[in-house]
């Protein structure tokens, strides 16, 4: 994208920028109403580095943008700040590019670029409204084209989904797409939404194209993956049909108050089944400015708590339907009773309740794990992360932080069945969280509660009821009644 010269000033963008100060105030109002949008600083050489700039930039080289904008800013130095403040954007870093703004401020100008910053400033304050005048006022500038455009538009679509237009978010995606069709993250914004509305075939396609544009993009990666999932499942007609008829079982059971008990009977020392399921994140005054990034901080968690705990969870289009179905969304999810009585009905052991704060500087994330059973928080986990900290950065330390919490609270639990040559059988199965490579110590209660430790074992092999442990050399023999317990 290159810039324009400035032309006359229609009477509408007067309005416009007289309408802008009044909603944005302070230095922004002074730096809009201070100079015309587009001017002409530098020669051939300033203009040359910038459009090299703009075609780093939109082709994701951030690093050269960079470098051209840098070179560009002794002769054009307005359009270069403004340039290093849309690459500081794109490396999710808003307080570069409030710096850089600052620059154009002091010039005494405006630019389009950084009227966008700030509406991201009064986004993350939580003023949806007065965000979405910064941005309309962002793609009314007469010749204004490109990056900023395309990045006003998907912030507007992002405004329209949070406040349940879908249909305008997507008509603003559109629109961001046509500004820049090289923007990964439009393209990216209108698939998540497709797959939000379980359009899961066409938001496959839509993310692949994401994917394309930006292969190493893991928010995109895990979206694509989980809508491919669902579209595969949504064509096997027979599974459909039994999905259907236990979502309709299960939401009139929810609707009854209907509670489902556990089995009459179960052993008291062996695991039962450590289903879990995760409930969404309720968002609490801070906008995400990417379609689907709670979606795929709470798939990754999803993900990283199946791998790292014995936890399993709940079918993901079993959820998806019944909260369809019930027309529950993330604000009604946020009551405990309402949580809980959910996670009874779909059988879950355990169900996580999240909410994201937002703040000028940080945001928090806080989640709690809840036991269907006893209505207690087993594990929880508040963190806060900077405003520049990724989605990605920030699952991986939470989950990581659940997991281990998780299989202290929940380690593996089993009875000795039977043995002989080293070996234990085990009742426990995959159903039950036992994997191979887990570590067990393996006792005899006395009447007292001590233990008389027999060895320590190795699972070497899992079938869907029962597993297999390897003993180690210098365990005592073994009998059928003996415990077991998951080391840490």
């Amino acid at each position: 994208m290159s810039a324009a010269p400035a032309g006359p000033v229609s009477g509408a963008a007067v309005l416009d920028r007289k309408r802008l100060m009044t909603l944005l105030g302070g230095g922004a109002a002074v730096a809009v109403v201070a100079g015309a949008l587009y001017f002409t600083l530098g020669g051939a050489g300033g203009k040359t580095r910038l459009e090299a700039a703009y075609k780093h930039l939109e082709g994701g080289r951030l690093a050269e943008a960079s470098r051209e904008f840098e070179g560009a800013v002794s002769a054009r130095p307005a359009e270069a700040y403004e340039g290093l403040a849309l690459v500081a954007l794109r490396q999710n870093d808003p307080g570069a590019a409030q710096k850089f703004c600052g620059e154009v401020q002091k010039l005494g100008t405006s630019r389009p670029g950084c009227v966008l910053v700030q509406g991201d400033a009064v986004a993350m304050q939580g003023d949806l409204p007065k965000a979405a005048a910064a941005y309309e006022s962002v793609v009314a500038y007469a010749g204004v084209t490109g990056i900023p455009k395309s990045i006003a538009f998907s912030r507007l679509g992002r405004i329209a989904a949070e406040q349940g237009h879908t249909d305008q978010a997507q008509a603003a995606y559109q629109k961001a797409q046509a500004a820049d069709p090289n923007s990964a993250e439009a393209v990216a914004n209108m698939g998540a939404l497709l797959r939000k509305q379980g359009r899961y075939a066409e938001a496959s396609q839509v993310l692949e194209k994401a994917a394309a544009l930006n292969p190493n993009d893991p928010m995109v990666q895990t979206l694509l993956k989980d809508a491919r999932d669902a579209a595969g499942s949504s064509q096997d007609a027979e599974k459909q049909k039994r999905v259907d008829a236990l979502v309709s079982e299960l939401a009139g059971k929810f609707k009854r108050g209907e509670v489902v008990k556990p089995p009459a009977g179960r052993d008291d020392w062996t695991s039962p089944p450590l289903t879990l399921t995760l409930l969404g994140l309720e968002s609490r005054g801070r906008m995400p400015f990417r379609e689907g990034e709670y979606d795929f901080m709470t798939l990754k968690i999803g993900q990283a708590l199946e791998g790292q705990t014995r936890a399993r969870l709940v079918e993901r289009n079993v959820m998806d339907k019944l909260l369809a179905e019930l027309k529950l969304g993330s604000s009604a999810l946020a009551d405990q009773r309402t949580a809980l009585q959910l996670g009874r009905v779909l059988s879950a052991r355990l169900i996580t309740v999240g909410t994201i704060a937002g703040g000028p500087n940080e945001w928090t994330l806080t989640m709690r794990v809840i036991e269907t059973e006893t209505s207690q928080v087993v594990a929880s986990v508040a963190q806060a992360f900077p405003v520049n900290q990724t989605t990605a950065q920030a699952a991986d330390v939470v989950a990581k932080d659940l997991a281990g919490k998780l299989r202290k609270t929940f380690p593996l639990r089993a009875r000795v069945t039977g043995g002989g040559n080293g070996e234990a059988v085990l009742n426990v199965g995959t159903g039950e969280g036992a994997a191979v490579g887990q570590k067990l110590l393996i006792f005899r209660e006395g009447a007292g509660g001590q233990r008389d430790v027999i060895g320590e074992a190795e699972i070497t092999e899992v079938t869907d009821k029962t597993s297999r442990a390897k003993l180690a050399g210098d365990a005592k023999p073994i009998t059928a009644g003996l415990k077991a317990l998951e080391k840490m």
